[in-house]
């Protein structure tokens, strides 16, 4: 047999010997993997499949009521309806089919666009539930998304808790009002310690602000299970949220509305009284006043105006 032929015989048999070691390495190291996988990180990836798989919602707690002496609602919670936006289900992006939708639900609104782009670039609570971008919404807009839902995709509609003042203005500046919490605040370290989060409703003025810590009481959470695109199945399990805790005042609201109407009245008054001095009627920008027992000198009223 030639010499030509032996040549060609060695050299295919040394290429059929090569490629079997590479096969048998990429086979080895191939099977390597799935022993990792498997054995070294079986638990790390179950943590994450059921992380994939349960969705933890947090459901906020009802802010505690404050009360006048008598024992009367200064500050209180009422049920009100909120239409939500689900992101996920309008796409992250800015593609057309989410610029028609909030272009379309702002115009139901009668609300910026701007401002829904704001709230939901700015939103950090839960997204699960949707955030919210508008509340107070009154029932024909609640029926009309409700016959529409075709034409909202992401958009749904859920009561939640707002802050709701029954004696109006009454001891306004007082009483403070809550605002989401700002990233500033998140920082302070008596934030942390309560345990407030993004997204969540704060005192930020008056007695809201100061005793914040006792009103805000605890929230609670979901578990929920949701499939492979996201949707809610099921409910795992869930922790209740605990109310916080009422905070009654030394103010007597019949007293405070009385004194808010009378320093109101004197200040105009003033407007239209002669200073003998200059002859031109009192400036009187604003005023202040307050009613104290004098059995023990707490506050019974306290007004500013303006509020």
């Amino acid at each position: 047999m030639p010499n030509g032929v032996h040549s060609d015989g060695r050299g295919i048999r040394l290429r059929l010997r090569l490629f079997g070691v590479v096969v048998a390495v990429l086979l080895a190291a191939l099977l390597a993997r799935l022993w990792y996988l498997q054995v070294l990180a079986s638990g790390r990836y179950t943590q994450l499949a059921a992380g994939n798989r349960v969705r933890e919602v947090v459901v906020p707690a009802p802010r505690g009521l404050i009360l006048d002496r008598a024992g009367r609602v200064l500050a209180g919670n009422r049920a009100s309806w909120a239409v939500t936006v689900d992101s996920d289900d309008l796409g992250l992006g800015g593609g057309p089919r989410r610029e028609q939708v909030l272009g379309r639900l702002a115009r139901l609104l009668h609300l910026p666009r701007a401002r829904i782009d704001e709230r939901l670039r700015r939103y950090a609570g839960s997204p699960y539930l949707g955030v919210p971008v508008a509340t107070d919404v009154p029932q024909q807009v609640l029926f009309y998304l409700s016959e529409h839902a075709q034409e909202f995709p992401g958009v749904a509609t859920r009561v939640v808790l707002v802050r709701d003042y029954p004696g109006g203005v009454a001891a306004a500046h007082l009483l403070g009002y809550v605002g989401e919490v700002s990233a500033a605040q998140l920082q302070q370290p008596t934030d942390r310690d309560q345990g407030v989060r993004a997204g969540d409703l704060v005192g930020q003025a008056g007695v809201e602000q100061t005793y914040d810590r006792w009103l805000h009481g605890r929230d609670g959470s979901e578990q929920l299970e949701v499939n492979a695109t996201g949707e809610v199945v099921g409910v795992l399990g869930e922790t209740p949220p605990v109310a916080g805790d009422n905070l009654r005042l030394t103010i007597d609201l019949d007293l405070q509305r009385q004194l808010d109407t009378q320093l109101a009245r004197q200040i105009a008054t003033l407007h239209h009284a002669p200073d003998p001095k200059t002859g031109h009627a009192y400036p009187a920008p604003s005023g202040a006043a307050v009613v104290l027992d004098p059995r023990d000198g707490s506050v019974l009223a306290l007004s500013s105006c303006p509020t």
